[in-house]
């Protein structure tokens, strides 16, 4: 990190009025500082001058100027207490350098980094030292299944963790008893610094890693969470305090900045395999040579792409309903789905792909839909339900609809072969009719 300059020159001034005076030094977290135990120990509210050991320290807390004496403090204490705007403002100047070196730091660390994976470990490793925590994790938030998913290996001080590893423990439900679910409340940092007591902190997360003090900081891009950072500190250390979230908060900005764009290269990347998916399918769709083939390639593409598990096919007209394929749905389930269905005023709009939401009926699926589309004057619906996924997105529905899109083609073209054939067969059965 760079000198600070206002710092060297209040030691210069100093030195030059008493000899006394030998070091000084500054601390954003006194309670991070080789003197900590000394303020840990005063308890209540920390004076802002206060002399211990050989030493006079100014304190804005957090952060502080720590000066190193050599003989009486008299006459420092003195000038101090005569000069608290003047010191104030070399502090305020001291800790706006700081956070500016902080920032410099980790922007530069970030952007040397390609891999996204990468890239998730350098920002949690950054902020957890910068914290001083001994373990930190950040987590994306996947509102299909509403669950906060770890990304990266996290961070861990290894002189106090051992081989402890944080993979996996950081898929965190986005629930209301969670402290998750109250920092994104406040839309603020949330510190927890009694974390065993604090029913909103995961027993297992504490207990298993030894912290006492959490800090939760949600992220927001756009206006909309994208995900929360969790850093811990093991038990015995300092609790966290207003530096810390003010450090972070100078970050935050350009960290939300840093995970836009990661977010937008996940969704490039996820978006692409998508459309290769679709590029397949559309192909497979194509090759086959009936119409229970086509439907079943398409619960593959649903189950894998939009994950979506089970999935019927119905042709209609105004007499009823014919099931012709099914996967998943029970007998049960398909005769209350079959009668809902019917009973609906939206059956069709002509050449239009379209759904409604069939979540009405309990059956315990927590996706249930009905999308229509007519290939050729024949009218389908296509009923997909899913236990586990939350809800169907935007981008969900696209794809969805990219699915029936190929599912009208390919089966556009099955009929007109269809059509071909039994033209072909009158032709031939007329011609033996002729030659008889």
């Amino acid at each position: 990190m760079s000198e600070h300059k206002v710092l060297k020159s209040l030691e210069s001034l100093l030195r030059d009025n008493f000899p006394q005076v030998k070091l000084v030094e500054f601390y954003y977290n006194i309670f991070e500082s080789p003197y900590r135990s000394s303020f840990i120990g005063l308890g209540g509210e920390i004076p802002e001058v206060y002399s211990f050991d050989g030493k006079v320290a100014f304190i804005d807390m957090p952060s502080g100027i720590i000066i190193t004496l050599e003989g009486t403090n008299d006459l420092v204490l003195k000038w101090i207490d005569g000069h608290k705007g003047f010191l104030k403002l070399v502090l305020k100047i001291t800790v706006s350098e700081y956070l500016k070196d902080i920032l410099d730091e980790f922007v530069s660390k970030i952007i040397e980094v390609r891999d996204i994976q990468e890239i998730y470990n350098e920002i949690i490793a950054y902020l957890s030292k910068v914290t001083w925590s001994t373990i930190g994790a950040i987590t994306v938030y996947d509102e299909v299944s509403n669950i906060l998913l770890g990304k990266g290996k996290g961070y861990k001080d290894v002189s106090l963790h051992g081989n402890v590893m944080l993979e996996g423990f950081f898929n965190i439900p986005l629930t209301p008893e969670t402290a998750a679910s109250r920092a994104l409340e406040l839309k603020d940092i949330l510190i927890i610094n009694d974390a065993k007591n604090e029913p909103r902190i995961l027993k297992k997360f504490v207990d298993y890693y030894k912290v006492d003090r959490v800090m939760v900081v949600p992220l927001f891009v756009d206006e909309r969470l994208f995900g929360m950072i969790y850093l811990g500190r093991y038990e015995g250390l300092p609790p966290y305090t207003q530096g810390e979230v003010r450090l972070l908060k100078s970050l935050i900005p350009y960290l939300t900045g840093v995970l836009k764009l990661l977010k937008y290269r996940e969704d490039s990347e996820k978006r692409l395999k998508a459309l290769l998916f679709v590029k397949d399918l559309a192909e497979d769709i194509l090759s086959e040579s009936t119409l229970l083939k086509i439907f079943d390639v398409s619960r593959e593409y649903l189950k894998e792409i939009v994950k979506i598990e089970n999935c019927a096919f119905y042709s209609f007209n105004p007499v009823g309903l014919t099931l012709l394929y099914n996967f998943g749905f029970s007998k049960g389930e398909l005769a209350e789905i079959k009668e809902n269905i019917y009973s609906s005023d939206t059956l069709t709009k002509g050449d239009e792909i379209c759904s409604i939401s069939l979540r009405n009926l309990n059956l315990g699926y927590k996706i249930l839909c009905a999308v229509y589309f007519s290939i050729e004057n024949r009218n389908f619906i296509a009923v997909l339900g899913s236990r586990t996924k939350e809800k169907v997105t935007d981008e969900d529905q696209e794809l969805i609809k990219v699915l029936f899109s190929s599912v009208k083609v390919a089966s556009k073209n099955l009929f007109l072969y269809e059509k071909s054939v039994e033209a072909l067969d009158k032709i031939i059965e007329i011609l033996s009719q002729l030659e008889s």
